[in-house]
């Protein structure tokens, strides 16, 4: 504490010539509403929120909230049931993620987001119009 001084006073004659060697200079720092890991809420249940906004252009986005860890995939599938893309295939922390399709590459129309978990299996459809 006692070097932590000494440099500050130091660096107070070199920042702040107004002072004298002999002056003192307080600050005061308040942190306030700082969370510990403990306290950040997590989801109580699981749940697949409906993706938005649909109809989309071209960027569609999707919540997931994942009270435990847990393996998913959420993969996209054409009218005609053909897989066109994989937005995610591994390990869900707990939390709310967020995933996002960007479809520019894509055609306009109705296309299909499979979510498949260990807790539950949806397929919510999405329509993309250009």
């Amino acid at each position: 504490m006692v070097m932590n001084k000494i440099l500050f006073s130091a660096l107070a004659l070199l920042c702040f010539p107004l002072f004298a060697a002999q002056d003192t200079l307080a600050i005061s720092i308040n942190i306030e509403d700082v969370m510990s890991i403990d306290e950040i809420q997590l989801p109580t249940e699981f749940k697949i929120h409906t993706p938005s906004p649909n109809p989309f252009n071209p960027v569609v986005n999707l919540q997931i909230d994942v009270p435990v860890q847990i393996h998913g995939s959420i993969l996209i599938y054409d009218l005609t049931g053909r897989k066109v893309g994989k937005l995610f295939d591994g390990l869900l922390e707990p939390g709310y993620q967020q995933f996002q399709w960007n479809a520019s590459q894509m055609s306009s129309g109705m296309y299909f987001i499979s979510v498949n978990t260990e807790v539950e299996n949806t397929i919510q459809k999405v329509m993309l119009v250009k």
